[in-house]
């Protein structure tokens, strides 16, 4: 049986972010402190959004676009804080509350975009989901963890199973003319990771071992975004492939 990631509470999980090196930014800080108060139910989802993109709103209209620690400490709560299901359907609609927001506009009255991808500051998420993918699932290294300590390997399967549950959860919170990398992407993801489950031997015993890892995470995608999923394959031939 996997033991679970030890359990903390938003406060700890804050003071711990207050004090990683990566987010000593005053906006880096001052989010912290949001996704916490979110947690702790002291303040809504739609406040949350309003609250982090003012903050950053001077950065952006200064040219200074980088949200990259921003989704990181966003998906840090995600890993530690995924114990309560609550915790990820609160970022999930914060993260859509976001996605609502009025553009961010230069002198000109024009949106501002980030340089990759074009996307405009809020409507588009800039760099939300490319930094879910390189942070929240992408870890090839679990299937080298057998090396390790139990603990460690459990602790980065529990990370994974909690991204994939969040992944599930914004998925289903999407608006379809919302955020459109965003949509493609949590689409793809989904469909990617059912794809690999069902093709996973277990033959052997490392192949079990693998099976442990990844189908717990695809049967998240059923059990919360069956339904989006389902409804995507009879509209989209795309969506279907060759599969």
């Amino acid at each position: 049986m996997m033991t679970r990631l030890h359990s903390i509470s938003s406060e700890e999980w804050a003071c711990k972010a207050l004090h990683n090196p990566q987010w000593q930014e005053p906006e880096e800080q001052a989010a912290v402190g949001t996704i916490r108060d979110l947690c702790e139910g002291k303040i809504t989802s739609q406040i949350a959004a309003t609250n982090i993109t003012s903050i950053y709103e001077a950065r952006v209209k200064n040219g200074n676009a980088e949200l990259w620690n921003l989704w990181t400490a966003v998906f840090d709560a995600i890993h530690h804080l995924g114990h309560n299901i609550n915790h990820l359907t609160l970022v999930a609609e914060m993260a859509r509350c976001i996605s609502r927001l009025p553009a961010v506009v230069d002198l000109s009255g024009e949106p501002i975009k980030a340089k990759t991808r074009a996307q405009v500051f809020w409507r588009d998420m800039p760099g939300f989901a490319y930094c879910f993918s390189e942070i929240a699932v992408d870890q090839p290294y679990l299937e080298d963890l057998d090396r390790e300590l139990p603990l460690d390997r459990n602790n980065a399967i529990q990370k994974l199973l909690n991204s994939n549950i969040f992944g599930a959860i914004y998925l289903t919170k999407l608006d379809p003319d919302g955020p459109w990398y965003d949509f493609w992407y949590f689409r793809t993801l989904a469909r990617d990771h059912l794809m690999y489950a069902l093709e996973l031997a277990t033959e052997t015993y490392h192949q079990i071992r693998r099976a442990g890892i990844y189908l717990p995470a695809a049967a998240m995608w059923i059990l919360i975004a069956g339904q989006n999923i389902h409804n995507y394959c009879k509209v989209d031939q795309d969506y279907k492939g060759k599969d």
